[in-house]
């Protein structure tokens, strides 16, 4: 690819970023770990809860759950109706997807269920009457103090 510099008003060729590298790698390795292929499960699980992180909004709770057992039926149908364990490359990078939407649904449930509630707006100093459950003490300066509370 040619670019114009402008300093110098003559053309420059440029080197374009090769962004299929890690995809041809992550083939490469693929293929020639056909036998260690489980090995690969816990990496493309944590690419799925890796790909939740950079989401900019949360996802509605059925997506990865759904997305997962769609693939995971779909790979089930075409096992049934081939008789015997699919083999090739469609095969295994069905898997692999499989995989990562399980990730992606595994984060996404546990996002759910660890949810707690959150004030929909700010309130001032408030009083709150109950019963000290524990004190935690750290160092001199600072502690935890866990309540019961009665009355807010």
């Amino acid at each position: 690819m040619a670019v114009i510099d402008e300093g110098i008003g003559r053309a420059r060729d440029i080197e374009r970023p090769d962004l299929g590298a890690p995809a041809r790698w992550f083939v490469r390795c693929w293929r020639d770990d056909a036998d260690r292929r489980a090995l690969w499960a816990p990496v493309l699980f944590g690419v799925g809860a890796g790909a939740y992180f950079l989401l900019k909004a949360e996802p509605p709770i059925w997506l990865g759950p759904g997305l997962a057992c769609m693939l995971a039926g779909a790979l089930l149908l075409w096992r049934r109706a081939r008789g015997a364990p699919p083999e090739g490359t469609l095969w295994t990078a069905g898997l692999a997807v499989l995989f990562v939407t399980a990730g992606f649904a595994a984060i996404t449930l546990r996002t759910a269920i660890v949810a707690a509630p959150i004030l929909e707006k700010e309130h001032g100093p408030v009083t709150v009457s109950g019963r000290v459950v524990s004190v935690d003490r750290y160092g001199e300066k600072g502690g935890r103090v866990v309540i019961a509370p009665e009355e807010i």
